[in-house]
């Protein structure tokens, strides 16, 4: 039986759990698109890097116009800060 190939989208996908989702999904054949916003990741084949704030309404909404996604992952999280 083939393997449905599933577009996912996940944010926060180069932290630490972003990164051990993106290697399951990965081996699933599924296409990942992840956003992040820091230094440009190491290319990786099978992933499409987004450079683009979470904030920003109206790209979030033109790219999910564009693409649909069967399965979206909202992994970013604030920074804690203790003093």
């Amino acid at each position: 039986m083939k393997k449905l190939t599933r577009n996912v989208f996940i944010s926060g996908g180069l932290g630490q759990d972003g990164q051990i989702l993106t290697v399951l999904f990965k081996k699933k054949k599924n296409n990942l698109n992840i956003f992040y916003k820091g230094k440009k990741p190491k290319t990786t084949k099978g992933v499409n890097f987004i450079r683009e704030n979470l904030l920003n309404k109206k790209k979030l909404d033109l790219f999910f116009k564009k693409k649909k996604q069967e399965k979206i992952l909202n992994l970013k999280a604030n920074k804690l800060f203790y003093y």
